[in-house]
Order: C-alpha cells, then structure tokens, then sequence
C-alpha cells in the first residue's frame, strides 16, 4: 500500500491480522508504480491503493501486475469518487473499491460510505458483515447460505463474525438525492482544479500535485519547493492569519503515524518522496461551486508570502 493514505486505510489491515508493507509515492502522489514490483513475494495478498486527492492511480498497470501474480486489486476511493482512468470509474478496477459519503467528499449522507465489487461472493461477505453476520439480506445461491435449516433459526443465523454498519433510511434517502448531483458536481470541481493548476504556476515556489484528465478533485495538494522547516511553519502560519485553512495531505506518511508501532514492518526512511510530501506538504479544499475569487485570492497571499509582489 502507499505510504501517503488514510488511517483506516491501513487499520482494518491490523484487525484482520494482514502485514502492510509500505511502499513509497510519486508525483501524483499515488503509489509508485516503478518501486512497487520488488515488494511482491509469494505471501502477497493484494495490492491496495489510493487514489488520492481525486487522482487516479495507475490502475491499468496495477491491475496486470495483480493478474501476473494472482493477487487481488482493492483501490481506496474515498476522495475520488466520479474519478476516471480511459473512461472507467475508479473504484471499479480491482476486487473492490471504496467510497466515502462524509460531508466534506464528493457527495454527502453526513457520515457512511459504499463498497464496489463485481464479485458476487465477496459481495455476500461484505452484506454479512455490514448486519451482525448474519444471511438475511444474502441471495438463496450464497455460499454463506446454508443448504438446510430451520426456517425460525434462519432468521437469526451467524456465519460471520459481523458489526452492525446497516445505513438508515434517512442517510439513503440523502444519498438518492445527491447521487444525482454527482456529476455535476465532478464538473465543476474540475473546473476550479484547472484555473488553480494555470495560476499557481505564477508562483515557483510551489510544486502541486501531478493530475490527469481524469481526477475528479477533492482538494489542491501542494508543497514547498525548498525545503525549509522554519519557511514551512511560517508559511503555514501566515495562511491561517489571512483566513486561509491548511490541512496535512491526507494521514500524510502513515509510517510516521503512532499507529504504525502495532506493525512489525515499521521501518521509516527519511529520504523517500513520501517524507518530503508529509515534511512540507499542504492542502486546500476544492468545492462544487465556483471558486474563482478564493483561489486567487489563494495565490495573491502566496506571492506576497514568497515576496513575488
């Protein structure tokens, strides 16, 4: 898995007793495809990626390594939904992918998400586990669906050791409405990304995150071009004095995270593009309306940190 991602990207790896193995970014800020190759080995289950920030990985290239070595594809989609690679949507590449409906992504159910499979045994399993374990909402053909039982024990029937994760009414009934935004929303997002692309290359100081035609934007990633702890803090500083909010990209270099003490594999390496990213990267948000007026305003303060005017 990339080492820029999520927190509970890497979580659920731990719970399920899976050892991650780590490996670095490029300037797209997605897994590097080229390093990725020597961490295969014959214990490999999956690769996992994240298309990150509303960028697609090299999906393509993932998915024949995955069938070269007959190992499965998952894509964490959550900030890329309505992202797509030749016309396919992210998220749809692999065994599974998954989305985020939290109120800052693509579309909004306040909290909850989705998983994407075209496999219908993986997609019994995840239905399982969403509602207690148990085969209510499972087709008569699951291979979780046992070939005799009683027809009253059936009801509260366990295969699986599940949660109770079901999204209520009210949450689909947000969902329905927004899902038929989406696209638009995706346009205009794009929109926003191109003017932010061709103006902040007024300002040389900042190197941004590599995008194709196909991201969808959830945020502007970016990070100094010198690097400079003490340029990075007053940088970041005087964006929040001019009312300008800063996030870390992502959970940034998760190898850096306290979490990664439960993992066995914890080797940090200080001189890997994730660490330049995490060290000296930021982020700004992207939204489904124009935003113009904030971007340059975005830049002007840039410039004039950067004594450019």
């Amino acid at each position: 898995m990339p080492k820029i991602a999520w927190s509970t990207t890497l979580s659920p790896l731990f719970y399920n007793g899976f050892k991650p193995i780590f490996v670095d970014v490029g300037k797209d800020f997605n897994i590097d495809c080229k390093k990725i190759k020597k961490f295969i080995t014959k214990k490999t289950a999956a690769i996992f990626t994240v298309n990150l920030l509303g960028e697609p990985s090299d999906l393509i290239f993932l998915k024949e390594i995955c069938k070269n070595n007959k190992i499965h594809l998952i894509e964490d989609n959550c900030e890329s939904m309505g992202a797509r690679l030749n016309g396919k949507f992210c998220g749809t590449f692999g065994l599974a992918g998954t989305l985020s409906f939290f109120f800052s992504h693509h579309i909004t159910t306040i909290e909850g998400g989705a998983i994407l499979s075209n496999d219908n045994d993986f997609a019994d399993i995840c239905r399982s586990l969403r509602a207690h374990g148990w085969i209510r909402e499972l087709s008569k053909k699951s291979k979780l669906m046992p070939k005799k039982i009683n027809p009253l024990k059936k009801m509260f029937y366990f295969p699986l050791p599940g949660f109770n994760l079901r999204p209520t009414e009210f949450v689909g009934a947000l969902g329905k409405v927004q899902i038929k935004k989406l696209f638009n929303f995706v346009k205009i997002r794009k929109k926003n990304l191109n003017y932010f692309k061709k103006k902040v290359e007024l300002v040389d100081d900042i190197i941004m995150q590599k995008t194709s035609e196909g991201n969808s934007s959830f945020s502007f990633g970016m990070y100094l071009k010198k690097k400079s702890d003490k340029n990075y803090k007053k940088l970041i500083l005087f964006l929040k004095k001019n009312n300008i909010e800063a996030r870390p990209i992502a959970g940034g270099n998760l190898e850096k995270q306290p979490m990664c003490k439960y993992f066995s594999n914890n080797k940090k390496n200080k001189k890997d593009y994730a660490t330049e990213i995490d060290n000296y990267g930021f982020m700004i948000g992207n939204s489904p309306i124009n935003l113009s007026k904030q971007i340059d305003y975005f830049i002007n303060r840039l410039l004039f940190f950067f004594n450019k005017i």
